[in-house]
């Protein structure tokens, strides 16, 4: 809730302030929107996992999307980073790099209808995982993690207009073996 209060707070701050510079201008000043939906991807006797799916507009052409993970570890009351769950989060990340690039390359082909292009183009590009890519853990089957859940907002893998990415993948072993002792029982072939 604080949070949330904080969120609010800052937004409107920098609402007046480009409310102020809009009309300095003699330009029309637009409301900011600020909205954020968390729901449950997946849930094993130890980890929680949401997802928010938010979209935020400050000004200008056109808003952007967000998402975010919350992994919730239930036997220390703490979260956990993605990465942490793991011995090795760039050896981890690693295992599922080409599948991440190939469901990408075949959801792009399907929206745009056409090849991918000039693999160097940042649009045709396989973004890097970093920040703005959400990963968690998701689905589960038996009381483990099933899948490893994406999303891409809209601007990282395509134009605007193709909108945001989320689709799964499948946890491969190799990923499977990375797993920290303490979160092992919620992968699978752990």
């Amino acid at each position: 809730l604080n949070r949330a209060k904080l969120a609010k707070a800052e937004m409107l701050k920098d609402q007046a302030e480009y409310a102020k510079d809009m009309k300095a201008h003699d330009y029309p000043v637009h409301a900011y929107g600020f909205n954020t939906d968390w729901k449950t991807v997946a849930d094993t006797g130890q980890l929680l996992v949401l997802v928010a799916e938010g979209y935020r507009y400050t000004g200008g052409a056109h808003g952007s999307d967000f998402y975010e993970a919350l992994i919730w570890d239930k036997a220390t009351g703490s979260r956990v980073a993605f990465g942490d769950l793991f011995t090795d989060k760039d050896k981890a990340l690693a295992t599922i790099r080409k599948p991440f690039c190939d469901t990408l390359d075949r959801m792009r082909f399907k929206r745009r209808g056409e090849p991918i292009g000039q693999p160097g183009d940042y649009f045709n590009r396989c973004p890097e995982f970093d920040d703005t890519i959400t990963l968690a853990p998701a689905k589960t089957v038996g009381g483990k993690f099933a899948k490893i859940g994406v999303w891409i907002p809209a601007d990282v893998a395509g134009s605007h207009a193709e909108g945001s990415y989320d689709y799964d993948l499948v946890i491969p072993k190799a990923m499977a073996a990375l797993v920290k002792p303490e979160y092992r029982a919620s992968f699978p072939g752990t």
